[in-house]
């Protein structure tokens, strides 16, 4: 009995790392299937900004360990992704606002936030004082850190949000 009862759970527990065929994403699956990985990054490059989002939280939350083989592609957007990601966690936020969402459903919306902000984070890391970002972008993005409920620590952003607002265009405003 323990024997079967142990195989049981092994076999769940393997089949839980891997995304099932139909729950993923078509656009992803579809890239996953090209081996070469040059290849790869540019049919991904093709997408429009938004289904690139879309493919890479795709990516994060259907595979174990979570597929961050698209972040340097969107982080090469630089600040053209801002608008996207802001746009996408307002979405997300009113969804969370609707009276029937399940538990399972919020903790993927804060996971999917989790990943747009590392996203924000790879592009002031990256680009440092060689982006363009407003003082209100740079607070929506703070603020949507600290909102994040399981995280305790925050201090790798607000580290990047510190150095980028010691950037000339910053340190000339008052």
């Amino acid at each position: 009995m323990k024997l079967l009862m142990l195989t049981f759970v092994s076999l769940f527990l393997i089949t839980g790392c891997f995304p099932s065929p139909e729950m993923a994403h078509p656009e992803y699956k579809m890239l996953n299937a090209i081996s070469d990985r040059e290849q790869k990054h540019l049919v991904f490059s093709k997408f429009p900004l938004e289904k690139q989002l879309e493919i890479h939280l795709a990516a994060t939350s259907q595979t174990h360990p979570p597929d961050l083989s698209f972040v340097i592609g969107l982080t090469m957007h630089r600040e053209k992704m801002f608008p996207v990601l802001i746009s996408q966690i307002e979405l997300d936020k009113k969804e969370l606002l609707s009276p029937n969402i399940s538990v399972d459903r919020k903790f993927e919306i804060d996971y999917r936030k989790n990943g747009m902000l590392y996203i924000f984070d790879s592009i002031i890391n990256s680009f440092k004082c060689d982006i363009k970002i407003t003082r209100e972008q740079i607070k929506f993005f703070l603020e949507e850190e600290l909102s994040l409920n399981y995280r305790t620590n925050h201090d790798d952003l607000i580290r990047d949000i510190f150095d980028l607002l010691n950037c000339p265009q910053f340190s000339k405003q008052a």
